[in-house]
């Protein structure tokens, strides 16, 4: 019950941490395949080239097809390390966290399968949890019901 509690908390954490604006600095220095691999190997989405983009354009700076093309490379080098880390993949499914659109499973076998497997302890944990919870409420009901029998049996 805890971990259920604690996602929505967790999604705006981790929500709010890819929302970010590039300085000048980083538009004028960015070593762009870098940034791809450092994004990708951490389990961080393409970013919206887009958003790349606009943000270095208002400084005046144009972010070229090349650097674009560094920064994809980059990006799949980092998602090659990143979706066969099966330790990670684990975690992410024993966290209930989302199998990641970014490993696809057909390429990624070994990934997927860990994450299948602690998705598969999370659901149990989850499960055993709601018993728990269940159990906890049916012997409240039944204490209910055995104040009310001694009540009448004492009429």
């Amino acid at each position: 019950m805890k971990k259920l509690l604690a996602l929505p908390f967790l999604a705006i954490i981790l929500l709010s941490g890819c929302i970010s604006h590039l300085s000048q600095q980083e538009c004028v220095t960015e070593d762009w395949k870098n940034t791809g691999f450092a994004d990708s190997s951490r389990g961080h989405t393409l970013r919206d080239i887009s958003s790349i983009t606009n943000d270095c354009s208002k400084f005046g700076i144009t972010i070229g097809a090349r650097k674009m093309k560094d920064y994809q490379a980059g990006w799949n080098l980092g998602r090659d390390k990143y979706c066969t880390n099966v330790d990670a993949a684990y975690n992410l499914g024993s966290n209930g966290r989302p199998y990641p659109d970014m490993c696809p499973p057909q390429n990624y076998a070994a990934f997927k399968s860990a994450y299948d497997r602690g998705e598969s302890a999370y659901q149990l944990e989850v499960t055993q949890e709601q018993l728990q919870a269940t159990q906890e409420e049916l012997r409240r009901t039944n204490q209910k019901l055995d104040n009310l029998n001694a009540q009448l049996n004492e009429r």
